[in-house]
């Protein structure tokens, strides 16, 4: 008999899909396969089970984030055919009363790219060949482009999410659709976390297989497209190798692999022989610190274009998709279900139905039968040439150990250091699998400090890699240039080295405000940025040298009315030597840029200043994405209320707490507001100056912008002390006044291009 979990089969939800048959099932979702009564045609419909067991108060909120995570999926499919397309998304309510949301999909012929990897591997297939790596890597870097171009990062990118549209996936034509975008930032909501608290189950944003060091602990830095980067390099190194990059039976041993300086998980040094420029494209792509990486997508394909010689315009559009049915199979959650259409056997050796579970690469409960997937030995290839790029004999492999999989469970385990999760054979005991979550849960800490203790203290140089030992393959040729080292640069004291990047500038959210749309694709060289605000006493200093302008004594700005300029006059702090090593206010922009150029620096550019705001990331605030409190920020809160109510002036608090800071604090005294490179308050104390002139953005990739020429008001960034709305603090957030204009919510800090 068919299984049913949900016991839905012949039911319609929303008054339009008909539920025909369950294709696949999880921990935390199951697929069905329905009929659109309208159009008459099959769709995927994900229901999240796993959020049944939610509160009631928690369900309007968790509603929004679907449908928030359901539009941005709508709109990245609409503008390329290379991410599975998003029809309608909904909550829906069983007969038996069970509550779910679910997405609805597009429905696929063809298998993910985990399952084809198992299939080749069942009939002994060769590992792929450096041509037939670089051509997936072409058919999936421009969906992925577009992603980041939008400011989104999948965060999960690994074979199950790549799907296979068509009958042979080595082929240049065949299409190849990326799942799952929005899952992994889905799974980070607040709402779902404390709702799956409550009934104890944990999932984790990232498959262990597949992570970068930035997702095992945060002491590498934030996640972004770089993650996505990292995770493509570790798939196109299994393609080539036949077997996954990343070594280790447990979270520990993946987190340690994933960083280890000393073993990276490139072809050569796991013994396959690759070209130079493909060891290099990949060695840079798999560096430990995420500013060693390309930056997104767009810059690993375009290497992979000088490699291959395939010009830019060949590869922009999507190929068509393949009109022969093959089977259809739904990978969902990591069981593995093939359902051969009517009259068609299977297009890859071995069973069609079923084909047991997956690789453990799924962080949620799985239950399926076992399967033994033993690795066949890869035959020597003659050399080959393809484009520009040629192929010698490689290495053999060694046979791969057989391993078997019951039903798995990943247990993801919060502490100090990062995340630590195992893998727990539950042998389908569900008292069993509790017993061995409450024993794991108890060493949670311990673990996840082991982690942060073995990252920490990983080798500082890597060691030289020996030619390939076999006889008949040739010594690996001396590394490129572009795969050495470059020579470090150092900022001044007191300032942080940001290194080149790029990043997603402004913002696309509904929320935003229309001068921060659209969002657009930026490059940055590397540059230096003050750990700090200019203080009162750096800038008194400047002023006792003959070298910088007093402020006036009485602040002008826009919304400034008389009483409110006569208030924040009183909070100036120059000349204060109760508030020496606050940040300096009451300046306006062209003091301000005096002050920097006077110390051979400079303000920062709008581009600038953002970048160092997200730490590179994409993140809701400077320090990531919990809301704002005393701790992160000096915002408005009850003294600031009080402040403004002597004052005779009106102002709401952004947080019902005393900060002890009516108006300005000292400088850095507010540690967890930092941003991942290290620099304080970039939300709040003060408004900071940046060089642009204030204008609308425009939606074209650009190169370290520095904004308009010409212009009636100077931008400001960050929010200030006076900050009432949590909307102020983010950092793609525009404010503007004139040059002219001065206030005791505003200051600056300078930036320096380095030597």
């Amino acid at each position: 008999m068919q299984r049913d979990p949900l016991n839905i089969v012949g039911q319609v939800v929303a008054d339009k899909y008909r539920i025909e048959a369950l294709v696949g099932e999880g921990g935390f979702a199951a697929v069905y396969r329905a009929q659109h009564t309208i159009w008459n045609k099959p769709v995927a419909i994900k229901f999240f089970s796993g959020l049944s067991t939610a509160p009631a108060e928690q369900r309007e909120a968790l509603q929004y984030a679907f449908i928030q995570e359901g539009a941005l999926l709508t709109e990245l499919s609409s503008l390329t055919a290379g991410i599975v397309q998003a029809r309608d998304v909904g909550t829906y309510t069983t007969p038996a009363g069970q509550w779910m949301p679910y997405l609805v999909l597009e429905w696929l012929q063809g298998a993910s790219l985990e399952m084809v990897l198992q299939l080749e591997r069942q009939a002994g297939r060769q590992a792929w060949s450096v041509e037939e790596t670089l051509w997936l890597l072409h058919r999936v870097l421009p969906s992925l482009e577009v992603a980041h171009q939008h400011g989104v990062a999948h965060r999960d990118i690994k074979p199950a999410n790549l799907f296979v549209v068509g009958d042979e996936a080595r082929s240049p034509q065949t299409t190849i659709k990326i799942l799952d975008f929005g899952v992994a930032k889905l799974v980070e909501n607040e709402h779902l976390q404390a709702a799956l608290a409550k009934t104890g189950v944990g999932i984790s944003s990232f498959t262990p297989q597949y992570g970068a060091p930035e997702q095992f602990t945060r002491s590498f830095g934030a996640t972004g497209p770089w993650t996505d980067v990292y995770a493509i390099a570790l798939v196109a190194v299994e393609l080539l190798r036949g077997r996954e990059a990343l070594e280790g039976n447990d979270m520990i041993q993946l987190g340690f692999a994933s960083a280890n300086l000393a073993a990276r998980p490139t072809p050569r040094r796991l013994g396959i022989w690759v070209p130079d420029e493909v060891e290099a494209m990949l060695e840079r792509a798999l560096s430990v610190d995420p500013r060693s990486r390309h930056g997104n997508a767009a810059e690993l394909l375009a290497e992979v274009h000088r490699i291959t010689g395939e010009p830019r315009s060949r590869q922009a559009s999507a190929p068509s998709l393949r009109q022969t049915p093959i089977n259809e199979v739904g990978q969902f959650d990591g069981t593995l279900l093939a359902i051969p259409p009517a009259g068609t056997g299977p297009s890859y050796p071995g069973p069609p139905t079923p084909l047991g579970p997956a690789l453990p690469s799924t962080p949620i409960v799985v239950n399926a039968p076992t399967l033994d997937v033993p690795r066949a030995a890869t035959a020597p290839r003659h050399p080959t040439t393809t484009g520009s790029v040629s192929t010698s004999m490689r290495q053999q492999s060694p046979p791969r150990k057989k391993r078997s999989y019951g039903a798995l469970m990943l247990l993801v385990l919060l502490g100090a250091g990062g995340a630590g999760a195992y893998y727990v054979k539950s042998q389908g005991n569900t008292d069993g699998a509790k017993q061995a979550i409450k024993e794991l849960s108890e060493t949670a800490s311990s673990a996840a400090a082991q982690l942060k203790a073995r990252v920490e203290n990983l080798p500082q140089a890597l060691p030289t890699l020996p030619p390939p030992s076999t006889a008949s393959s040739p010594a690996p040729p001396t590394p490129s240039a572009s795969a050495q080292t470059p020579t470090p640069v150092t900022c001044p004291k007191d300032m942080q080295l940001i290194d080149a990047g790029g990043f997603n500038m402004g913002s696309n959210e509904n929320a935003a405000n229309e001068n921060e749309k659209p969002a657009h694709f930026v490059k940055l060289s590397a540059y230096c940025l003050d750990t700090h605000e200019v203080t009162a006493f750096e800038y008194e200093q400047c002023v006792k040298d003959h070298k910088c302008q007093r402020p006036a004594p009485v602040v002008r700005g826009k919304g400034l009315d008389p009483l409110m300029s006569r208030a924040q006059s009183k909070e100036c702090t120059f000349g204060n030597p109760k508030k020496t090593n606050h940040p300096i206010n009451c300046v306006n922009w062209h003091q301000a840029a005096a002050y920097c150029k006077t110390f051979g620096k400079r303000l920062p550019t709008e581009a600038e200043w953002e970048y160092a705001a997200r730490g590179g990331g994409r993140t809701s605030y400077a320090w990531g994405n919990e809301e704002p409190t005393p701790g992160h920020v000096n915002a408005c809160g009850s003294e600031c209320v009080a402040w403004a109510k002597s004052n005779r002036v009106s102002l709401s608090s952004l947080y019902d707490l005393d900060d002890a800071y009516p108006a300005t604090s000292p400088v850095g005294v507010h540690p967890r507001g930092k941003s991942s490179f290290g620099i304080d308050d970039l939300a709040g104390n003060v408004w900071e100056w940046v060089h642009d002139y204030d204008a609308p953005y425009q939606a074209s990739m650009q190169q370290d912008p520095n904004g308009p020429p010409k212009g009636h008001e100077r931008v400001l960034r960050g929010g200030g002390w006076d900050t009432t709305y949590a909307s102020r603090l983010r950092p793609s957030y525009r404010g503007s006044d004139r040059p002219t204009a001065s206030g005791a919510a505003i200051g600056f800090r300078c930036a320096k291009t380095p030597d």
